[in-house]
């Protein structure tokens, strides 16, 4: 057989060239279905696709037709475009608060700040109903506010492959950069609000209380975040907000596969405990037998249903229509319509209100209470040693950020009693303010301030009523509380429950 003309077969490996870049572009614009076919590049998303709700899963995802829409973009807050005004405290947290509102006579020693990663692309979607394509790129008009904003781009170029040398985030993206979302991945927006929060925060903690002194080093900061790209980012964003000196090279920030930061070396027990599971399926299902017995949850659901022409059977769980909500409404886009009718603010403030009725009551509960305080535990532990070790002088630690979650902190503030089954909204956050006040003699007395969103709430912690001087809380107390809490809420022996089987906090 005689060979081909050179020119040919160079037209051919030209062709073969063409094809292959078709190809390339067709699978990474396949819809998100259960059997995802995509090129990853060298810099990752890991583990996007779990949910954050206990329940996992979610409806089917379906080929989205509409036309992007800029996630990244400027927007004005959601109140101002008519969405629902309980959906709105859900897309913003409040940028400003009471944090560092001391009385006078006492100095900051320390703060611990829990944070739920910033704004993001839903993780489920309407049965049958296509979810926006929105944009996770970080658009440099996004950062225009002031000149430190202006610089997080480039210092996130320069900054890419040069995290410390045992990070175990190195090759993941410093900020969102994918120009559509795939599930649960955070916004440029995501990336702004916790800039802004840590701006704040530096104003209060640093240039108010000097709380690193003259000289900032980075081992005056710990950093944990879950193993997820939106909990990274949300930390080096609220990061370079909050820190005098930003050096990603010199600054470590610790992975964690725990989403409520549980760790064997603080408890001293397993973090493996089968019985976690269980209580929280518990009291999951009584909580939904009390909605499904409330026959204006039933009309809201054969509203909605018929809204949108599916069977009542295919709408997911309360927090699963919230989540496919918020994509339109945290956007500004136009609410998804069925053939006839569209979902109007006043339907998503009403699955909003039972939602909220639904987590408020399962916090009554005794198996939640003892499924979240089994939880956080460790974390509790974590923090109370911290402090205990910077008082005596073990740690120069002064800052603790723990980028985690919407349950990370909605079981923290509901263990303490500072929010009781109110879902956070995204870049929320829980602080804890540790000051102290001279008492003569070369004494000191320590006490506690605790915030959510910017509240202070510390007279309404549940373990500090008795213990309150000047709205402050004595450190005494809570270190009584994390001795006691669980024999309290009939957990009599830690290695019984959790000493046993393979399933993780």
């Amino acid at each position: 057989m005689s060979r081909l003309p050179a020119s040919l077969q160079v037209l051919g490996v030209i062709s073969l060239l063409v094809c292959l870049g078709l190809l390339y572009t067709y699978l990474n614009t396949l819809p998100q279905t259960g059997r995802k076919l995509r090129v990853r590049p060298k810099y990752t998303y890991a583990s996007e696709q779990q949910p954050e709700h206990a329940e996992v899963g979610g409806a089917l995802l379906t080929t989205p037709k509409s036309s992007l829409h800029p996630a990244s973009s400027p927007r004005s807050s959601p109140s101002q475009t008519g969405a629902s005004p309980r959906m709105a405290k859900y897309c913003d947290p409040p940028f400003t608060g009471q944090e560092g509102e001391a009385p006078p006579g006492y100095q900051l020693e320390a703060v611990t700040t829990v944070i739920r990663h910033g704004d993001r692309s839903p993780v489920y979607s309407l049965y049958n109903y296509p979810t926006p394509k929105l944009s996770c790129l970080s658009e440099k008009q996004l950062f225009q506010e002031n000149s430190k904003f202006q610089s997080f781009l480039p210092t996130m170029w320069s900054y890419r492959g040069r995290e410390h040398g045992t990070s175990k985030f190195k090759q993941w993206m410093l900020y969102p950069s994918s120009s559509v979302c795939d599930s649960g991945q955070m916004t440029g927006y995501g990336s702004l609000q916790h800039l802004k929060i840590g701006k704040h925060l530096a104003n209060t903690y640093l240039h108010k209380w000097q709380l690193f002194g003259e000289e900032f080093s980075a081992d005056q900061v710990y950093v944990s975040s879950t193993e997820f790209s939106r909990t990274y980012q949300s930390a080096v964003a609220f990061l370079f907000g909050f820190l005098p000196t930003f050096n990603l090279t010199e600054l470590y920030i610790e992975q964690t596969r725990s989403m409520v930061f549980c760790s064997d070396q603080y408890s001293g027990l397993t973090c493996h405990c089968p019985v976690l599971q269980d209580l929280k399926v518990s009291a999951d299902r009584n909580s939904g037998l009390l909605l499904r017995n409330d026959s204006r949850y039933t009309a809201m659901r054969s509203q909605l249903a018929n809204t949108l022409d599916v069977k009542v059977g295919k709408l997911r769980h309360l927090f699963a229509l919230v989540d496919a909500l918020s994509a339109y409404s945290c956007h500004k886009l136009a609410l998804p319509c069925g053939p006839t009718k569209c979902i109007t603010p006043d339907m998503i403030e009403d699955i909003w209100g039972f939602l909220d009725k639904s987590e408020k009551e399962k916090y009554k509960t005794d198996l939640f209470q003892q499924f979240i305080h089994l939880s956080l535990h460790s974390l509790l532990l974590r923090i109370s040693d911290h402090f205990n070790n910077l008082l005596r002088g073990r740690t120069k630690v002064r800052f603790s950020l723990f980028s985690g979650h919407d349950h990370t902190v909605n079981f923290l503030s509901g263990v303490l009693g500072i929010n009781k089954g109110v879902w956070p909204s995204f870049a929320s956050r829980v602080i804890i303010e540790l000051y102290s006040k001279n008492a003569g003699n070369r004494r000191k007395h320590f006490f506690l301030r605790f915030l959510f969103n910017g509240k202070d709430l510390t007279s309404k912690t549940s373990f500090c009523e008795n213990d309150l001087v000047n709205g402050m809380c004595k450190l005494e107390a809570l270190e009584r509380f994390i001795k006691t809490h669980l024999l309290q809420n009939g957990i009599h022996d830690i290695s019984l429950l959790c000493n046993q089987g393979n399933r993780s906090l």
